[in-house]
């Protein structure tokens, strides 16, 4: 676990990635002043003004960090949060971010937004400030909390290497309804 989050009061509650305009500060804000005693650790390069958070003495900002240093943050994390304002650019985003939260185990509550929906079981969605909330503490009383190998083996159809084995057979599929036999491009010989 992440030196700086290990120390850090539980439940940890973290996210990590661009810190810009499509956070929900607002969420984030609620969240904290609604339960002070948990910790709120946000990874991630700011690109955007954090005022509204400056003042809550368990939200912590801890700035950008190697890629291959998140899995020790991860490992600190009870909750993993993808508190995405839902607007136009948040619906059409397909976050690289929950799938690496879930790859790694971590329970997860997001925003409604479209790709997050779409890991019904997996993730847990906050449909309001107060219903995000109720997702956290839901899981928290479950015993749902840090990485759990069962959510990561969830993701396997999600690797690299499925996604190629996925699309080479496609891509057969296709060349085998174009050319049911060896067919050549007129002007070469076999």
């Amino acid at each position: 676990m992440a030196e700086e989050i290990a120390t850090l009061g539980r439940p940890v509650i973290g996210f990590f990635g661009l810190i810009a305009k499509w956070v929900d500060f607002d969420l984030i804000r609620y969240l904290a002043q609604a339960r002070p005693e948990w910790s709120f650790v946000l990874i991630g390069k700011l690109e955007t003004d954090a005022t509204l958070l400056r003042d809550l003495s368990n939200v912590h900002l801890i700035g950008r960090r190697e890629y291959n240093l998140l899995p020790a943050y991860c490992k600190g994390f009870d909750v993993a949060m993808l508190p995405f304002a839902v607007n136009a650019l948040t619906v059409a985003a397909n976050p690289l971010k929950l799938r690496e939260y879930l790859a790694a185990g971590l329970p997860v509550v997001s925003t409604a937004i479209p790709e997050a929906e779409k890991f019904d079981g997996l993730v847990s969605i906050g449909r309001s400030h107060q219903q995000f909330l109720e997702q956290i503490q839901e899981l928290l009383v479950e015993g749902r909390r840090g990485p759990r190998l069962s959510v990561s083996h969830a993701m396997e159809r999600e690797s690299w290497d499925y996604k190629v084995r996925d699309l080479s057979e496609i891509v057969m599929k296709v060349a085998s309804i174009k050319a049911p036999g060896k067919v050549h491009p007129p002007g070469l010989l076999a």
